[in-house]
């Protein structure tokens, strides 16, 4: 998609002032620390700037991609033609209700992690398994984050979302299609969208989580059995997560199947199909997004060929690339 640069850059300057960063690494802002440069770029925390910034790229025709923590993403070494904003609109509150539960508000930007500490530290139970999960509120909603048995879907009553004109609008938890690993704005991925604008495609504001109360120790140590789990099974370098969806019985999980053949530990560049979790792709120290794609590609051969199984893509791929990804 192609946009006025100058025009793009002067709107968007008389609405950020200096928050306003022209030519950011991305890299700087993704787990998995790839990423080529953004066009624009700004770290937004209050909703009144956000709003302001989707109007003005839908406006304008300028691509818009909204990070939390950037995570589960790989953002191409081509980067980003157009407008990225890091979210950092995290103001949570717990409001207690007469029967014993609570309404958690958490603000899109909010880290899970953060979110489950604080509500667990306050007595409050049903968002503890969210403690490891490396994303934000809104990132973790659009994707239906997920660990432990459980994933947000299990808590969430309701989003506020705005479209691309800055309008607002609530959708209730019944609205959202939520199910392994997909929600509404999960069908509208893609290399040729913008991160909100198409219908369904909204961002998220805030959402709000139903909690039961529980005891603070209890819950502590849940979260830090939890925590420990995840260090001794997950690597420990730079990742994206997940890369791939567990596929439907009678298959093998993803990592298993990328196991069996024989693709653990396979390095490509200084991108490694890791050596602990065959389901995780690492950045051993200045991996390219080229690396990843390509180790991707290699398992989604492999494993097709030998168990029939088509791999589908947990994390999502954005940017600007010199080949097509299919």
């Amino acid at each position: 998609m192609s946009f006025d640069f100058q025009g793009a850059k002067l709107a968007l300057e008389r609405v950020l002032g200096k928050k306003l960063v022209l030519g950011e690494l991305l890299a700087k802002h993704t787990s998995y620390r790839i990423g080529g440069a953004a066009d624009f770029f700004a770290r937004i925390t209050r909703e009144d700037d956000m709003l302001a910034v989707l109007r003005t790229c839908w406006e304008l025709s300028v691509p818009l991609l909204v990070l939390g923590n950037g995570s589960n993403v790989l953002i191409s070494d081509l980067g980003w033609r157009g407008m990225v904003v890091e979210n950092r609109m995290a103001e949570i509150t717990i409001n207690p209700q007469p029967d014993e539960t609570a309404v958690l508000k958490a603000g899109s930007g909010a880290l899970l992690g953060n979110v489950a500490r604080r509500v667990a530290k306050e007595g409050w139970a049903g968002f503890e398994f969210a403690a490891t999960i490396p994303g934000s509120v809104g990132g973790g909603i659009v994707s239906n984050a997920g660990a432990h048995g459980s994933d947000l879907s299990k808590a969430l009553r309701r989003v506020e979302v705005a479209t691309r004109q800055g309008e607002r609008k609530l959708f209730a938890h019944e609205e959202l299609g939520m199910s392994y690993r997909h929600t509404r704005w999960r069908e509208h991925v893609g290399m040729d969208k913008a991160a909100i604008g198409e219908p369904g495609n909204e961002l998220i504001l805030w959402a709000e989580f139903e909690l039961r109360k529980g005891d603070s120790s209890s819950l502590k140590e849940i979260i830090d059995e939890m925590t420990n789990w995840r260090r001794e099974k997950q690597p420990q370098e730079p990742s994206a997560g997940s890369v791939f969806k567990n596929p439907p019985a009678p298959f093998p999980s993803s990592g298993k199947m990328i196991e069996e053949v024989g693709l653990k530990g396979k390095i490509i560049g200084k991108a490694q199909i890791s050596p602990r979790h065959a389901n995780f792709i690492v950045n051993l120290g200045g991996a390219q997004a080229s690396d990843v794609m390509a180790l991707i590609r290699l398992a989604q051969k492999l494993v097709k060929e030998k168990f029939g199984a088509e791999l589908e893509l947990e994390l999502e791929i954005l940017g600007d690339w010199d080949t097509p990804l299919n």
